[in-house]
Order: structure tokens, then sequence, then C-alpha cells
């Protein structure tokens, strides 16, 4: 009998611990990019939240239930605010930073965003794409 690896995967995507294990990994993948970013070694950032490098490894492995304290220490000592997000089913979302309430946009530039989408502004502090009716294609902003 053939398996077949799709219908594994749409299967594995019904379970609660496949989301749970996908977001370990982003979260993970997240801290270990931040401290490269700013040369934190996991003996630093343990000296920083006052654990054991004992800690920030298992934390590092993905063998660790993060809690909310600990993902927000963490984020502070590596320079950043954690914030958690709660994304709609079916839709893809993505983040831009801001400095000084002025975008930081370089890295995503119009042509990146999916054919049948455009930029739209909000409150000068988000970004939201939306499907763009036959009625209006043209970028649109809002102060």
């Amino acid at each position: 009998m053939a398996i077949d690896i799709n219908d594994m995967l749409t299967r594995a995507k019904e379970t609660d611990s496949f989301w749970v294990e996908s977001e370990i990994l982003d979260i993970t993948e997240r801290i270990s990019d931040l401290m490269e970013r700013h040369g934190v070694s996991k003996s630093e950032l343990a000296n920083r939240l006052g654990r054991s490098p004992a800690f920030v490894t298992k934390l590092m492995r993905g063998n660790n239930n993060f809690t909310l304290e600990t993902l927000v220490k963490v984020g502070r000592r590596l320079g950043c605010n954690y914030h958690g997000y709660f994304q709609p089913y079916g839709t893809t979302s993505g983040w831009i930073e801001f400095l000084h309430e002025k975008p930081v946009i370089s890295a995503i530039q119009p042509a990146a965003i999916e054919p049948g989408y455009r930029w739209e502004w909000q409150f000068q502090t988000s970004v939201e794409f939306h499907p763009i009716s036959e009625k209006n294609e043209a970028l649109s902003t809002r102060p």
C-alpha cells in the first residue's frame, strides 16, 4: 500500500499537536535569529534571564512549554517586545516593523504581494492585505 504524503499532511493539520509543534519551531527559530543578530550566546541569554544554560538549551530544543512570561522575558532580553497573534483560518499574515512611526517596507516590495491583493494602511501602525475587487485595483492608502 502506497503512502500518500499529502493525505498524511492534511490529516496532521487537523490536529492541535501539529500546530503546537509548528509554533514551537517558529518561536525557537525566531529566538535563534535574534540571538545571532545581536551576537548573544546561549550562555549570555541564560545570564540575562537569570537562568541556567541548561534552561536555554531546553528552550531552544523546543522541549519546553513556552509560557507568556518566558516569551516576554526572552524578547526583552534580546531587545524586543513579544506579541502573540491569532490568525484567522485561511489567511496569511506577515509583520512590518515601524521605526519612529515611519514604515520600514524596503524588504517588502509591492511586486512581492500575491497577485489579486493590494496594500491597505490602517492607523499608521499596521498593514492588511485585502482581495482586490474589480472596481478598485489601485494601491490604497489610508492615513
